[in-house]
C-alpha cells in the first residue's frame, strides 16, 4: 500500500477495530517505511517456505499456475490482494510459492469482504459470527457483542458469495493446473500441519 492515510489501511484491514488498525499503523511507520516491511513480510514468507516446503516437488509449476491466475484477475477495490500481487515473484519455486499463497489469501479475502458487505453485516457481526466474541477482542473489538448463532446463518451467506467468486477466478487456469494447484496445497498443509 505503501505510505498511505491511516482510513486507507483501516478499510484494507475491514475486519479490525478501525483504532485497532491505526495503533498497529502507526507503530509501523516510526519503524521506517510501510514499502519496507512488506518486503521484509515477504522476504520472510519466502524464507519460511523454503525452509518448511522446498523440498516438494511441482513449486515452480505450483508458483506459474498462481501467477496466471492473478494476470487474469484484475482487483476491486481489494487493496491488499492488489499490494502483494504487485510484490517481485523470488526466483526461488518455493519462495515464489510462499509468496503466491499470502496473494490468494488477500484475494479470497477481498473477495469475502465483498461478501459481507453483499449480506449486509458489519465487520464486528462478521468476527463473531465466525470466530466468537473472544477472537472479536483479538481483532480489537470491544463488547458487549451481539449474539453470534442469529449471526451464523448470514455469513455463511457471505461464505457462499466468497466460494463463487473464488470459483469463477480458478477458471482463468486450465483443469490441470487447478488439480496442481489442489495437490500442492494438500502436500503443503500435510507438512505445515503434520
Amino acid at each position: 500500500m505503501g505510505d498511505v492515510a491511516t482510513d486507507v489501511v483501516v478499510s484494507a484491514f475491514a475486519l479490525f477495530s478501525p483504532s485497532f488498525v491505526e495503533m498497529g499503523w502507526s507503530q509501523t511507520k516510526e519503524q521506517g517505511a510501510p514499502s519496507d516491511a512488506a518486503a521484509a513480510l515477504a522476504e520472510g514468507i519466502g524464507r519460511w517456505a523454503a525452509e518448511t516446503f522446498g523440498h516438494l516437488d511441482g513449486l515452480a509449476d505450483f508458483a506459474a499456475a498462481a501467477r496466471a491466475l492473478f494476470d487474469a484477475t484484475e482487483p476491486m477495490s481489494q487493496v491488499m490482494y492488489a499490494g502483494w500481487k504487485a510484490m517481485p515473484v523470488p526466483n526461488d519455486p518455493a519462495a515464489a510459492t510462499g509468496l503466491a499463497l499470502k496473494i490468494l489469501r488477500e484475494l479470497r479475502f477481498g473477495f469475502h469482504v465483498h461478501g459481507l458487505s453483499a449480506v449486509g453485516m458489519t465487520p464486528v457481526e462478521a468476527v463473531v459470527a465466525q470466530l466468537g466474541p473472544e477472537q472479536a477482542q483479538m481483532f480489537g473489538w470491544g463488547g458487549p457483542f451481539p449474539d453470534p448463532e442469529p449471526l451464523k446463518a448470514v455469513h455463511r451467506q457471505a461464505e457462499e458469495i466468497t466460494s463463487a467468486r473464488m470459483n469463477e477466478v480458478y477458471e482463468a487456469i486450465d483443469a490441470d493446473q487447478r488439480a496442481h494447484m489442489a495437490a500442492t496445497v494438500a502436500a503443503i498443509a500435510a507438512v505445515v500441519l503434520g
